[in-house]
C-alpha cells in the first residue's frame, strides 16, 4: 500500500497534483514516512549499524543520494528560483520527500542490522526501486531551464541528478538480489584477510621465543 501510494505521489496527477487538499495528503504521507523511517534506524542494532555505515558501499549510496538532491535543490531554487514561484505548502512537501527519500536509503543500506524477514527485505528494496524509477522519470520529464554555465562548461542540473539517481538505483537492485540469494549472510561487510610479512630474523626470534 505505501508503495503504491508513494508512486502515485512521485508520478502525480496533473489535474489535482497542484491542489491545495492533494498537497496536505502529500505532506502528511511523507511526514509519516519519515518517522516510520527514523523509528526503523533506532530499531537496528546499533554496533552492527554502525560497522555497515562504515563500509565504502554504504557512503557511496549515502554521496549518491546527497549529490542527486543538492542538484534538484540548485536546480529548484537557485537557477529557476521556485521559491518564489511556488507556494509554502509545495516547498515543504519538496523538503520532506527529500528528507524520505534520503531516509529510505540510510534505512535499506542498514538492513543487515535489522532482525527481520527475507521478504521484507525484498519488498523495501522493490520499494525503493520504484521510488527511485518514478523520482527519476518526474524530474527528467521537467527538465526545462537546467543549464547554467561554469568555468566555461554548460552543465545540466538535472542530467546530474539523474545520473546519481541510476547509479543509486544499480546499487539497491545490486543489494536486493544478494539479499534474495544469500539469505541469512550479511552483503554489506566484507572480511579482508590480515597479511603480516615476517622476514628471517623475526622468524628466528620467534622460534626462541617458543622454545623458552
Amino acid at each position: 500500500i505505501l508503495g503504491i501510494v508513494l508512486l502515485v505521489f512521485q508520478i502525480g496527477i496533473e489535474k489535482v497534483a497542484q491542489r491545495t487538499w492533494f498537497l496536505y495528503y502529500e505532506l502528511t504521507f511523507y511526514t509519516i514516512c519519515v518517522l516510520w523511517l527514523c523509528l526503523v534506524l533506532l530499531a537496528c542494532n546499533h554496533s552492527a549499524l554502525l560497522v555497515v555505515a562504515k563500509t565504502f558501499e554504504f557512503v557511496l549510496k549515502l554521496l549518491l543520494s546527497v549529490f542527486a538532491i543538492a542538484m534538484e535543490y540548485a536546480w529548484h531554487f537557485a537557477v529557476n528560483d521556485y521559491r518564489t514561484q511556488q507556494t509554502v505548502m509545495q516547498n515543504n512537501v519538496l523538503y520532506v520527500s527529500w528528507l524520505a527519500l534520503l531516509l529510505l536509503i540510510i534505512a535499506f543500506s542498514g538492513l543487515d542490522a535489522l532482525y527481520i524477514a527475507l521478504w521484507i527485505k525484498g519488498y523495501l528494496g522493490f520499494l525503493l526501486a520504484v521510488a527511485l524509477i518514478a523520482h527519476t522519470w518526474v524530474i527528467s520529464k521537467n527538465d526545462e531551464n537546467d543549464v547554467f554555465e561554469f568555468a566555461g562548461t554548460t552543465v545540466s542540473l538535472v542530467s546530474l541528478a539523474v545520473s546519481a539517481l541510476q547509479f543509486l538505483l544499480l546499487f539497491v537492485i545490486k543489494q536486493t538480489i544478494l539479499s534474495l540469494l544469500k539469505k541469512e549472510k550479511i552483503i554489506s561487510v566484507k572480511s579482508s584477510p590480515y597479511i603480516r610479512w615476517v622476514n628471517d630474523t623475526d622468524k628466528n626470534r620467534e622460534d626462541q621465543n617458543e622454545e623458552r
